[in-house]
């Protein structure tokens, strides 16, 4: 996801918000590749990308496929590549984001920033199962999940946002900040799209309106279908009575 959305014309569907349409479709169901198909089709999304990855001598095979949405969908594109090691996966993944983004019709070469910059693949797994407990509406435990990557490595600034987020959300303003202050640090960890998103939302947050209209004008305008990015500009703005 975050290798594809360096593309100013992508835009990947949140998988929070797909992860609730797949129950919508049918209770417990997980995000496998025909109930991804199904959740494009139900939330009229071009494409669904769809990742396998398998053993291969002492590393792995990894690919990735595009799919049009429904159950019969055409296959739009399929590439492959081998990591030689447990370690060179996450690059590996954000080489082949590349050829995704090639394969969607980019013509700009992809950023070194737009690599997943979790130091560790066990780094990256805390982070994506505080984010579904995020989704699951736990904060507490989504926090305690964030943490436990910033463990594993303590320079994951977007393991500090989501943690910034997720106190904010319980009325932790104090931790919040804390946090927020922590990501801004490490703000050369993240792509160029977080660092203008969470910059944004810390301004939102420290009730900054003008500095938050600044930081997100600039996302929108790099990344002009990035939904939040237009909700919170509009909210700035709103803070300001620019109407």
């Amino acid at each position: 996801t975050l290798g594809i959305e360096g593309a100013s014309f992508v835009n990947a569907f949140p998988r929070r918000d797909a992860l609730r349409a797949a129950a919508a479709i049918k209770p417990g169901a997980k995000l496998d590749e025909q109930t991804a198909r199904l959740v494009a089709l139900r939330e009229n999304l071009g494409m669904a990308i769809v990742g396998a990855i398998e053993p291969k001598g002492a590393g792995y095979h990894i690919s990735i496929k595009g799919v049009g949405p429904g159950a019969d969908a055409d296959v739009k594109y399929t590439l492959e590549d081998d990591a030689a090691s447990k370690a060179d996966v996450l690059a590996t993944v954000a080489a082949l984001a590349g050829q995704v983004r090639a394969a969607l019709g980019d013509t700009v070469a992809p950023a070194a920033s737009d690599a997943f910059t979790a130091a560790s693949i066990e780094a990256a797994r805390e982070y994506a199962r505080a984010q579904e407990l995020q989704v699951a509406g736990n904060g507490e435990a989504a926090i305690k999940a964030y943490l436990a990557a910033i463990a594993l490595d303590p320079d994951f600034g977007r393991a500090y946002s989501g943690a910034a987020a997720q106190a904010m959300n319980l009325g932790r303003r104090e931790e919040a900040d804390k946090y927020y202050r922590e990501a801004l640090a490490r703000v050369d960890r993240m792509t160029e799209r977080e660092r203008f998103q969470t910059r944004g939302l810390y301004y939102l947050f420290s009730r900054n309106a003008p500095k938050a209209v600044e930081e997100l004008s600039a996302l929108v305008a790099r990344y002009p279908a990035h939904g939040a990015g237009l909700a919170n500009l509009a909210f700035a703005h709103q803070q300001l009575r620019q109407f």
